[in-house]
């Protein structure tokens, strides 16, 4: 399952490094948050369907991916900031339990 977390993250850093171009108002980037984040919440599907009792933890997640949606759709910055700090706290602790648990 640490695995599928791992695959979570990864997808989530994919999403943070392009999202953050896109900031800075570069096209090509924005376009490539989309598909990334479309990558991001296909594996955080995968692992809510294969361990369901991690989706009120993918719920949430998925609240923080739509912040960050939003800020790249629309051009808030503030948004897009708060919505990566908080999906990124949000990854770090659910791997910390997760790996936590037996």
């Amino acid at each position: 399952m640490t695995s599928r977390v791992g695959d979570i993250e990864a997808a989530f850093y994919q999403v943070k490094t392009s999202a953050e171009k896109a900031i800075d108002g570069d096209t090509a980037s924005k376009d490539r948050s989309f598909e990334d984040i479309f990558a991001l919440n296909n594996a955080r599907g995968r692992l809510a369907r294969e361990q369901p009792r991690t989706m009120p933890k993918m719920k949430e997640l998925q609240s923080y991916v739509n912040m960050i949606t939003v800020g790249i759709k629309y051009g808030r910055a503030a948004d897009l900031r708060e919505g990566l700090s908080v999906a990124e706290a949000s990854i770090k602790a659910m791997k910390k339990e997760l790996s936590a648990s037996p």
